[in-house]
This record gives structure tokens, C-alpha cells and sequence, in this order.
């Protein structure tokens, strides 16, 4: 091919009759079989020139052959390099060299910005410890869950937290469940597993090492979209032997999550999915929208069942004739238990539950110290304990509640008097060098977060010695 210029860009160029091209330069040699004489079709280089990249592929040819396309050709390309950001080397196989001129690509890491790899932020000396610094809401609806593999965090602590303020079941959990079970032998036995909190693939692994027969206690309702991860029924088995290996396999399975409850119910699968479905929507008074509840979550599920209407509770009561489970404590606990006698015309027939303000307020009552437990596994998990953690979620309750008692209404403040608890005591608040800081919060109505900005070094230095004295002095809360 002449390698002079082509006074006509973007034609070809036309050669009188006999003409012969150049020969090909020495450092470039052709692709041309030996033996073969040359035709008129293009030479297709083999596999590992097409692959490797080393140079132009192919000197005699008009055109380079398409390579198939890679997951990096949707970075931009530098002129002239070989597609993927690099300058080809002379002669076959040469090894690629970096395009100094060509922005390079880093890995960021999970919730580092943009730049972090190229410039060290400055460390700024802090005042106050880093968890004084004002934090992000807290979600106290509830603990939002991940179906299937969560992204693990950076901090090697935060891996080994449990998910969950909830001990495992107690040693005599099976044994009373299987009891509870006997004293009614004739009637159908069902557990209910909420899938989300254990995550689909594993509990499909479990239910075909065991041989259950999962069945979606959502299907059949307009919430029947969960799909996979929607609450599941298991049928028992009529036998003792059959139910405790049945119970042993789903103790072990949800160990320490609150996913596991067990119910009698003399209806079929059917009236089970319809009540279910009447348990998971909920419509708030004064809010156009209804809410998904996750009634199959232990966590919730008590307090559920006891902020219900005696005529909510008494359609509950006629489909299930009995609803146990284990608390955080991992002991067994009956949860269905009727207010007052309630006649049948007067039972709910809704399709799905209807709740006042007073109602959600009670259930977000109950929920606030599992979404603080959760915050606390995602931003400080150093200050989890690994073990007896439905006592530490009693600690959380006992926490807030004397928030509320000191007039702390906002979540970032409740949020800030929990970490201070867990920091320095908690009857931190009773330390004499905080009393201002409670008047103007009294008075003022003040917030938290503003009030600790303005603590100075001897603040703190006198909360470190109320934290090491070995008594506490008593007497009513400073405000």
C-alpha cells in the first residue's frame, strides 16, 4: 500500500495497471501465511494478536478487524491508543505503556467521593469527641431490611455486629413449644418465617434440605408482589417427632433474629393469607396513602397484636386460635390475648387494617429503640455489645424514656442523648456541670446538638470524673 499522502481524503486511491505496492517495513512484519500466495480478501490475525493487542493488527491489511466489544469500552477512548487507554508498542506482543495524557480511573471505595484517591483530606483537630457531630435522622418506623447479600461495611467491627437486638432461643425454647403443641395435638400447627429478615437464598437452601413445603402468606392479597421475600407458611407435621425435629430446624435457622413465630389455626392456607394480608396494610387516619406493616417481624408483631381494636383483635382471634413465639430473651411467650369480649356484628370486615394517630403512635413507641439499635450498627458499632443484646435494647428503651422525661423531642437530639448514655453512664445528665445546659433546654426549648457545641474542655473533663465516681447521686432529674 503507498504510504504517501492521499491528496483526496476519505477515497481510496487509484493505482494505474501493474502497479505494486511497498514492501511492508521490516519492524512491522505481515500476517501473511508462508506458502500462501496472496488473494484479494483481508487477513483476519489470530486469536492472540486480536487479543494481547500488541501493535497495529495487521500491516497489509486496509482495515483492522473488529475485536468484540469488552465491559471497558464504555471508557472514553485517548487518540491514538488501542482502545483501552494505552499506546500500542512497536512489533508484535509489545507491552502496553500508560497515556501519561489519559485521565486514569480509581476504585472508589463504598462512600468515598470523588477525588478522595488523588487528595488526602486535611484532619482537622476536633474540640469534642467525633460523635458529637451532628448526625442524620433516625428512621423509628422501623429497621429497613435487605433481601439477599447486604453490602458489608468498611469497619472490620461492624461485620461481626448482630443485625438484631435479640438473643437467641433458650435452651428449653423447643421443649416448651412442643408442649404447647401436645396439649392440642388434633389441631394444625403452622410457622410463619418473615424471609426478608433472613434473606431468600438460604432459607430456599433450608426448605429443600429439610423438605418443607414453603407456602407465600402474602399470596392471594394485593401485597402478593413481595414474592420471595414475603412472609412464608410451613405446615407441621401431625406427629411429635415430626414437629420437634420441624421446630429444632426453624430455631436454628432464624438463631437470634426475630423472624420465627408459630400459630394453631383451624382454617386453611387461604383464611391465613386473607387475615395476613389484613395485618401487613395499614390505613392512618389523616394520610392519603396506607403503609406496609411487617406484622410477621417478632419485633413487631407483639405490640401489633396489643395496640389492635377489640374489634381488630377479635377478627385476628377467629382465624388464629393461638399465636406464640419466642421475645428477645429466647422464651417462649403467648402474644394473642382478646381486651374484652367483642359480638360478632361488631367484628372489623375491612380489607385491610385502619389505624388511628394514637395507634401509630404507640407502635412507633415501641419500634424507636430497634431503629436507634440499627443506627447504632451502622455508624458506631464499637459501642454494640456481641452478646445479651435484648438486654441492651432494654437499656436503649430505658434511654429514651428518660429522654422524653428531659424534654427531648427531635430525633437527632434523642439520638445524641442515646450516645452520650452509652459514653458516659447513663445518669450522665445528673452531673452538676450539665445543669445549664438542662435549664436552657427547659426554658428555651432548646436543642441538644446546638447546646453541646458551646461545652467547653471542663464540660467534658467533669462528665469523665461522673462517669469514674463510684456512686451516682440520687435525687429527681435536673429538670
Amino acid at each position: 500500500m503507498d504510504r504517501r499522502a492521499n491528496p483526496h481524503p476519505g477515497q481510496r486511491r487509484r493505482h494505474p495497471p501493474g502497479h505494486r505496492p511497498n514492501p511492508a517495513p521490516a519492524q512491522r512484519p505481515s500476517h501473511r501465511r508462508p506458502g500462501r500466495r496472496a488473494t484479494g480478501r483481508r487477513h483476519r490475525p489470530g486469536p492472540d494478536r486480536q487479543r494481547r493487542g500488541g501493535g497495529h493488527p495487521g500491516a497489509t491489511e486496509r482495515h483492522p478487524p473488529q475485536r468484540p466489544r469488552r465491559p471497558e469500552d464504555h471508557l472514553d477512548r485517548g487518540s491514538g491508543t488501542n482502545g483501552r487507554g494505552h499506546h500500542p508498542a512497536p512489533g508484535r506482543g509489545g507491552r502496553r505503556q500508560p497515556d501519561p495524557g489519559r485521565r486514569q480511573h480509581h476504585l472508589r471505595l463504598p462512600g468515598q467521593h470523588q477525588g478522595a484517591c488523588r487528595q488526602t483530606p486535611v484532619q482537622r483537630p476536633q474540640p469534642f469527641p467525633v460523635w458529637l457531630a451532628p448526625v442524620s435522622t433516625i428512621g423509628v418506623c422501623g429497621v429497613p431490611v435487605k433481601s439477599g447479600a447486604q453490602r458489608r461495611p468498611l469497619c472490620a467491627v461492624a461485620v461481626m455486629t448482630p443485625a438484631f437486638a435479640y438473643d437467641p432461643a433458650a435452651d428449653g425454647a423447643g421443649s416448651d413449644l412442643l408442649n404447647w403443641m401436645q396439649a392440642q395435638p388434633q389441631a394444625p400447627y403452622w410457622a410463619l418465617v418473615d424471609v426478608a429478615l433472613l434473606g431468600a437464598a438460604p432459607f430456599k437452601a433450608a426448605a429443600r434440605r429439610h423438605h418443607w413445603a414453603p407456602v407465600n402468606a402474602l399470596a392471594n392479597t394485593p401485597l402478593q408482589a413481595f414474592g420471595e421475600v414475603a412472609p412464608h407458611l410451613i405446615a407441621l407435621g401431625d406427629t411429635p417427632q415430626e414437629r420437634q425435629a420441624q421446630i429444632a430446624q426453624l430455631l436454628t435457622l432464624t438463631a437470634g433474629t426475630p423472624a420465627l413465630s408459630f400459630l394453631r389455626s383451624a382454617y386453611p392456607a387461604q383464611a391465613l393469607q386473607l387475615l395476613f394480608g389484613y395485618l401487613a396494610k395499614a390505613q392512618v387516619q389523616g394520610r392519603a396513602r396506607a403503609v406496609h406493616l411487617r406484622f410477621a417481624d417478632s419485633r413487631i408483631l407483639p405490640g401489633l397484636l396489643q395496640t389492635l381494636a377489640p374489634s381488630q383483635q377479635r377478627r385476628v382471634a377467629d382465624i388464629v386460635q393461638d399465636w406464640r413465639g419466642c421475645d428477645r430473651y429466647g422464651h417462649v411467650q403467648g402474644w394473642l390475648a382478646l381486651h374484652e369480649a367483642v359480638p360478632a356484628a361488631q367484628i372489623d370486615t375491612a380489607p385491610h387494617l385502619h389505624l388511628c394517630p394514637e395507634q401509630l403512635a404507640a407502635l412507633l413507641t415501641q419500634a424507636e429503640a430497634d431503629a436507634v439499635f440499627y443506627q447504632l450498627t451502622q455508624q458506631h458499632p464499637e459501642l454494640l455489645p456481641q452478646q445479651q443484646r435484648a438486654a441492651f435494647h432494654q437499656r436503649l428503651a430505658t434511654c429514651l424514656s428518660t429522654a422524653s422525661e428531659m424534654n427531648l423531642s427531635t430525633e437527632q437530639d434523642r439520638w445524641l442523648f442515646v450516645l452520650l448514655s452509652l459514653n458516659y453512664g447513663n445518669e450522665f445528665y445528673r452531673c452538676p456541670a450539665l445543669a445549664p445546659t438542662w435549664d436552657v433546654i427547659g426554658e428555651q426549648g432548646a436543642s441538644l446538638q446546638e447546646q453541646t457545641q458551646g461545652w467547653s474542655a471542663e464540660t467534658l473533663q467533669a462528665l469523665m470524673d461522673f462517669k469514674a465516681s463510684p456512686t451516682v447521686p440520687d435525687g429527681p432529674n435536673p429538670l
